[in-house]
């Protein structure tokens, strides 16, 4: 296969996770106008820690106690992201909290420059500026900027610490394992909610 080919099939398949990550946020405001957030998404994660564990077990216990103490901290970082993006997404549009939940990718570096004190790039501070100025312009078209907006905002930050953390913790050969013992940590916090 050539480099042109593959790189285009990259990119259809980067445009197709969007699309598809794009519609569960339609999707989830659905469930969630029927059931308690922590309820879903303990149900949710619970059923993917168990499948993980099933599957990856093994892998999970190779990391060694000083990395599962990192996926566990990962996945509760990660849990609470998970919380509070929902937690917001059922009081917003889901536009919105589409939009807001891409903050992420402003806040990785910000936080990566903050906690490890990487340089951030002349045009990661234009995005900043941009996504500022895309969140004054989402309360100038008439959306508040609520208590729904401030909670996937926080869980954006999150997910960014988390992107960092994992940046910083991963190593060659242990995704699976530490998938598996983040998994479990989601899980327990879902369940704590």
């Amino acid at each position: 296969m050539s480099a042109r080919t593959t790189s285009t099939l990259a990119t259809l398949g980067l445009l197709a996770m969007t699309a598809v990550w794009g519609s569960t946020f339609v999707l989830i405001k659905d469930v969630v106008g029927r059931m308690p957030v922590a309820d879903f998404l303990a149900v949710r994660f619970v059923i993917a820690a168990l499948a993980m564990l099933l599957l990856f077990g093994r892998a999970a216990w190779r990391l060694g106690a000083p990395q599962i103490l990192r996926g566990l901290l990962l996945g509760t970082i990660f849990g609470a992201g998970q919380l509070l993006q929902t937690w917001g997404l059922s009081l917003i549009l889901p536009s919105v909290s589409g939009f807001v939940t891409g903050m992420y990718v402003v806040f990785t570096p910000i936080l990566a420059m903050l906690l490890l004190r990487q340089r951030m790039a002349g045009v990661v501070w234009l995005a900043v500026l941009l996504s500022t100025a895309g969140l004054a312009l989402l309360s100038l078209n008439g959306v508040s900027v609520d208590l729904g907006v401030w909670l996937t905002l926080a869980s954006a930050a999150l997910y960014a610490l988390h992107i960092v953390g994992l940046g910083q913790w991963s190593r060659m050969g242990e995704a699976f394992g530490m998938s598996a013992v983040q998994m479990v940590a989601i899980a327990l916090v879902c369940l704590l909610a």
